[in-house]
């Protein structure tokens, strides 16, 4: 860190001002889903990656219906 110049600052209270959101049940229902698919792969970082990439692609296609539902 030196070679950067970089100093390392920690904060146990980082996201104290940040409210607890509860998930929607379809939130919670889709991740299940999704971890049943990812845990069929056989390592650790391709699962989370998958559920990841998944949840991406679920996002891009919310924006991209309603983008087409507001020019509609």
């Amino acid at each position: 860190m030196k070679a950067f110049h970089l100093e390392l600052v920690e904060s146990a209270d980082l996201f104290s001002q940040i409210e607890p959101i509860v998930p929607r049940p379809h939130f919670i229902t889709d991740l299940a889903k999704k971890a049943k698919v990812a845990a069929a792969i056989g390592t650790e970082k391709a699962q989370s990656e998958l559920i990841v990439a998944i949840q991406q692609c679920d996002k891009i296609l919310g924006i991209l219906t309603s983008m087409v539902a507001q020019n509609a």
